[in-house]
């Protein structure tokens, strides 16, 4: 028997329609504290699944779902696969949440995929290899930030994010 995904496309983009304000924002902040080297050229979420992830799993608790953050890199020699494969072949660190089931992105664009993804667990394109223990310390410095998020994009009555100023 499956598992039907507890998200659908539709809440999903709409969620990351909410978020592309805050996307901008935090990117040009990172720029500023010179920790991101600009790329104008890039996805609007490059280098936000860490921030999405605890934002999405904080946000999607308070509707009732209990999803986990998952995450994966490369780290030569002991891990030669791990985050998000690209359509080169290539690994690059990423975040995502997983029921257990089915794997829910709303981040992969910035590597050349759909902006949506829900796929399941077992999609080859996904290696998590961090711990439960890694992915606690790696969200450490970004809940903060979730948070403000939060406060900024509210579920309507159908779990729809709406988005508020």
């Amino acid at each position: 028997m499956s598992v039907a995904p507890q998200l659908s496309q539709r809440q999903l983009a709409q969620l990351r329609a909410a978020l592309l304000p805050h996307w901008r924002t935090r990117s040009v902040q990172l720029r500023t504290d010179h920790t991101c080297t600009p790329h104008p050229e890039k996805s609007p979420d490059h280098g936000m699944c860490r921030f999405t992830a605890a934002f999405l799993q904080a946000f999607l608790r308070k509707q009732g779902l209990a999803l986990r953050v998952a995450g994966g890199s490369v780290w030569p020699p002991q891990f030669t696969s791990g985050g998000f494969m690209d359509t080169h072949g290539e690994w690059h660190p990423h975040y995502w949440l997983t029921d257990g089931h089915w794997i829910y992105d709303i981040t992969a664009s910035q590597f050349g995929a759909e902006p949506v993804i829900i796929t399941p667990l077992t999609d080859p394109r996904y290696q998590e290899n961090f711990s439960a223990q890694e992915i606690r310390e790696h969200l450490v410095h970004v809940r903060a930030t979730a948070k403000q998020w939060q406060s900024a994009v509210t579920p309507s009555p159908t779990t729809e994010a709406v988005h508020h100023g």
